[in-house]
């Protein structure tokens, strides 16, 4: 990955982050290119917003990077703190994928820090994964002693 940020206004920073990832297995070898650009807002004093594309690909285990499965994501983050320790944390993506499969991702955090430094932080969460085709595989393997 090769990376630059760029500072257009006080409040608006560009990022863009390009690379490449490379799968060798014994069925397959591929090279697959990988994008990360976002546009960081700075509303007002305590308040962060980040709106972005990102262009990923499926690397949780072997089989998936032998899939091939590009993710291209969407992605909106928003952060609110205050002057008395309270914040509050959403993220957004949507995703679309090579597999023709799509998801939606929402996280929020409401949170209070308990300390600075080092970072500790007490809050409630929520999170909802939905994805447009759920895709079970069950691998059973059974082995048979004489």
């Amino acid at each position: 990955m090769l990376g630059a940020s760029y500072q257009l206004l006080n409040n608006l920073t560009l990022k863009a982050n390009f690379g490449a990832t490379k799968s060798e297995s014994a069925q397959e070898s591929y090279t697959q290119l990988l994008t990360d650009i976002s546009l960081n807002i700075k509303p007002f004093k305590l308040q962060n917003l980040e709106i972005g594309y990102k262009r990923d690909i499926q690397n949780f285990n072997a089989a998936l990077l032998n899939d091939q499965i590009v993710q291209n994501n969407i992605i909106a983050n928003y952060s609110l703190n205050t002057n008395f320790n309270l914040g509050w944390f959403t993220q957004y993506y949507y995703t679309w994928q090579s597999d023709e499969n799509s998801r939606n991702l929402l996280f929020t955090s409401l949170y209070y820090n308990i300390f600075s430094k080092p970072s500790v932080k007490a809050g409630v969460n929520y999170q909802n994964i939905s994805f447009k085709e759920k895709e079970v595989t069950i691998l059973v393997q059974v082995n048979l002693m004489p």
